[in-house]
């Protein structure tokens, strides 16, 4: 048996559960998404640099397939159609999360400290998210993708490279 056997397997059945998804197979989309649900929180992820804004942003996306999937001339190319709605719904959420902060800034009161929390472990986690947010807005997009990729997913380096 051959290396690519399993890729080609893969590749077979992720084309057949496009074909039925699109045809109404909620079980099939239900596949689908599990195949690539880690795939569109790193992307959003990568982007927005939020965790829960990344899962929010991986259902909005799926909403969006299954709505548009009819629509999808080539089921092989599901994956990279999935990936740039990712991205686009990422960028969209970056445009409307900076929208409203600008708002937000004109019209936001002084907020107490909480004293409920240690303030010194709350300023060492803060600097550790800020000097990570740092470095990985530094990196350009793509190379940010792949590194939240590479880390969130757990997969090897080759695996991510064929991504």
């Amino acid at each position: 048996m051959s290396n690519n056997a399993p890729e080609i397997s893969y590749t077979f059945v992720m084309h057949s559960d496009v074909l039925s998804a699109a045809a109404g197979d909620v079980a099939a989309f239900e596949r689908l998404v599990r195949q690539h649900s880690n795939l569109v929180c790193s992307i959003a992820l990568a982007i927005v640099s939020d965790v829960m804004a990344s899962e929010e942003i991986a259902q909005e996306v799926f909403l969006q397939a299954w709505c548009g999937l009819k629509k999808l001339r080539n089921p092989d190319s599901f994956r990279g159609w999935i990936r740039q709605m990712a991205r686009n719904q990422a960028n969209e959420h970056l445009r409307r999360r900076y929208s409203r902060q600008r708002h937000f800034e004109h019209t936001e009161a002084a907020q107490q400290p909480d004293s409920t929390e240690n303030a010194e472990a709350k300023l060492v986690t803060a600097e550790r998210r800020t000097h990570l947010q740092q470095a990985l807005d530094e990196l350009p997009t793509d190379s940010r993708e792949v590194l939240v990729l590479y880390y969130r997913e757990g997969n090897s380096v080759h695996q991510v490279a064929e991504l």
